[in-house]
């Protein structure tokens, strides 16, 4: 093996290996609630590491059996059908929770991504999962509790590494989301990722990408690619636009970290 081929290897096995974080452990209040209606709420003080059991091994027999959660802490103030689940009663957030439902990137890919940006996480499948059609919810926490106002703006530092590819619902400020298995898919996983909290990535922020607006076209426009449109070549626009990107970060990088950047950008093409 060259000595060129035995660097590359050992890098790969160090960024392999997770790194010591305590953001997977920072309590966090989390809302709970028992289903859709979301008359009533429970709140607790537990890190995403441990809501790892429960993430694996809630179940019912439907999707619309199983609970919700939120990574925010709601009042009691409720809506005229009785629901505390509205923008209106978020009072803090403690992390974003997002939901992918492209069937293209797999959790597998979806996690090279965030440990390639150092965010800790928690990848899940949603109830609707299948490995050929994967959906996946991401959790990420913060080092301290925000303003609900500030959601959006971290949301979109996470929705900027995939490329704009996850839902348009994940922006509402209220929205929550199950969690746990539908009894008959034995495809459900959880999978954590070690690193920094969302907060604390600023540098995320240069290719953040936002709520996508609603395009209303006439009737004779083409219609919009979204990120994840087969393109004619036979690739995605997701994989276009993400190979731009790592091909420029190849163009830009500086004296002292253009081995160490082609080296990642080569991993995360290769995925």
């Amino acid at each position: 093996m060259s000595a060129g081929m035995s660097g590359f290897h050992e890098y790969m096995q160090k960024r392999n290996q997770p790194a010591p974080s305590a953001a997977l452990d920072k309590p966090l209040r989390i809302t709970f609630f028992a289903g859709f209606a979301a008359s009533t709420k429970r709140e607790e003080a537990i890190s995403l590491r441990s809501l790892m059991d429960r993430l694996a091994t809630t179940r019912a027999a439907r999707k619309d059996m199983l609970p919700w959660l939120k990574l925010a802490t709601f009042g009691d103030l409720k809506t005229e059908a009785q629901s505390l689940r509205h923008n209106a009663n978020v009072q803090t957030i403690s992390g974003i929770e997002a939901d992918y439902d492209g069937e293209q990137l797999t959790l597998d890919r979806a996690a090279t991504i965030l440990r390639n940006a150092d965010l800790a996480a928690i990848l899940y499948t949603s109830p609707s999962h299948t490995e050929a059609a994967p959906r996946w919810r991401v959790l990420c926490p913060l080092s301290e509790p925000v303003a609900p106002e500030a959601r959006a703006g971290l949301l979109a530092r996470v929705n900027g590494l995939f490329v704009g590819a996850l839902s348009r619902e994940s922006f509402t400020l209220s929205q929550a989301y199950y969690f746990g298995r539908v009894d008959g898919n034995d495809a459900h996983a959880v999978m954590a990722i070690e690193g920094r909290f969302l907060d604390m990535a600023t540098e995320l922020d240069a290719e953040a990408v936002g709520r996508p607006g609603r395009v209303v076209a006439p009737t004779t426009a083409a219609p919009t690619q979204s990120p994840l449109a087969p393109r004619h070549d036979g690739g995605t626009a997701y994989g276009r636009t993400a190979l731009e990107r790592e091909c420029d970060a190849i163009r830009r990088a500086g004296n002292g970290s253009k081995h160490d950047t082609l080296n990642k950008a080569a991993f995360s093409i290769g995925g």
